[in-house]
């Protein structure tokens, strides 16, 4: 077997310059940012500052179970960072690929005799390839041929897998920064979103409590103002019992009865303004629908069917009450007047904003009706007040079952 001189050893036989290029190879790889470095500060700093004739460094793929050539010095590395004859082998495949599989320092004093051999750019009689691993990992291969027969030593030997354990630790440290570094922007992409969150659940609340503050006054303004409403219907309903106790010096049954009616009407009509209040919904049609239905409950004289047609959309407190009361007194008087105690009374309400200013209040009956009004009453008359208070007027009527026609002015 022909044997490499003394001359191709001198560098290797000078322990102290081979501590030195292993420290300078340290030192060059401390700033290392990428696997890509390492493979390179391997071939250009080491294999050439000890005059290696050609070594090529592998990438290990342990998810293919493929080696990539990622760095050259020698023939393959012609200048720059530029590899030449690029090769791929499966686990297994070349002694490179054997080196992987087993994770195993293979020695070859000529190759012409090992059939795992595979010839890249040109043919080299001896081989030594060493795995760049750590704690059982595969990180990647260094391989490097020698055109002489028996070229590597024990001595090589150990000095590649020196370099080899120091690049498998910086490859380590490499991709533990490179994971602590997408763990960090993770971390600051999830605090953004949360952050931002967060922002978007404090402005929400804000807004939200806004809302419910303005709410609150709202509803406390409304409520002062069904009080007083309350207050001012009281003299109100003082001022209707002064008109029956001028109708009549003796207090009938009838005439209480009268009151008590006026009384409750007056009661319901501002249990449906609360309603109104505390859903939040305030509605013309409802308000006469509730109110409708009120006096069906408090009329015992007869079966009243009232019908309810309006295209308002809402009022306010200084129109619903007096409206309210005008609305009791017109079917009051209409089922009173015309007909008699016990007969079925279907009556047809409507309440519609007109084409020009105002709207108008038009009761209707559906079938003929019998019986004379009664001017000198006090439903008349506080028919009468009440049309006035809205600044309306009581117009002819348009149609043979009509019983009341009023336009009102009081539409805020």
């Amino acid at each position: 077997m022909m044997q490499h001189s003394n001359a191709s050893l001198q560098p290797f036989a000078d322990s102290t310059f081979v501590l030195e290029v292993v420290h300078n190879f340290i030192r060059h790889t401390a700033r290392a940012s990428t696997e890509q470095d390492i493979f390179w500060a391997i071939t250009k700093n080491f294999m050439q500052t000890l005059q290696i004739e050609d070594c090529v460094v592998y990438e290990a793929r342990p998810q293919d179970q493929k080696i990539v050539q990622r760095a050259a010095h020698g023939v393959k590395n012609p200048n720059g960072e530029i590899i030449t004859n690029l090769m791929t082998l499966n686990y297994g495949e070349g002694i490179a690929g054997w080196v992987a599989k087993h994770q195993q320092i293979v020695r070859v004093a000529d190759t012409r005799k090992d059939k795992r051999h595979i010839i890249d750019v040109e043919s080299r009689l001896s081989e030594l390839c060493v795995p760049i691993q750590l704690n059982g990992i595969l990180y990647g291969i260094i391989s490097s041929e020698n055109s002489a027969l028996g070229y590597y030593t024990e001595q090589h030997e150990k000095v590649f897998e020196l370099i080899a354990d120091i690049a498998a630790n910086l490859i380590v440290r490499i991709r533990q920064q490179n994971e602590l570094k997408t763990l960090k922007e993770e971390i600051e992409s999830l605090l953004e979103e949360k952050k931002n969150a967060l922002y978007e659940a404090i402005e929400t609340v804000s807004d939200q409590v806004t809302e419910l503050k303005h709410q609150k006054e709202k509803r406390e303004i409304l409520l002062r103002e069904v009080h007083h409403r309350v207050n001012n219907n009281l003299q109100i309903l003082s001022s209707i019992v002064n008109l029956y106790l001028l109708e009549s010096k003796n207090v009938s049954e009838k005439t209480l009865h009268d009151i008590k009616n006026r009384v409750q009407i007056l009661s319901s009509i501002h249990l449906i303004l609360l309603k109104s209040v505390e859903t939040g919904k305030h509605s013309t049609k409802d308000f006469l629908l509730d109110l409708v239905a009120a006096i069906r409950y408090m009329n015992h004289n007869n079966y009243l069917v009232i019908h309810v047609n309006t295209n308002i959309a809402g009022l306010n407190l200084n129109t619903l009450v007096p409206l309210g009361l005008l609305v009791y007194s017109l079917i009051d008087y209409a089922s009173t007047t015309y007909w008699k105690k016990g007969k079925s009374v279907e009556l047809n309400l409507t309440a519609v904003i007109g084409q020009k200013s105002g709207f108008y209040v038009n009761l209707d009956a559906l079938h003929e009706v019998s019986g004379v009004k009664d001017p000198e009453s006090v439903n008349e008359t506080l028919i009468e007040a009440l049309v006035e208070q809205l600044d309306g007027r009581i117009l002819p009527i348009q149609n043979l079952f009509g019983l009341w026609n009023i336009h009102l002015n009081e539409i805020e």
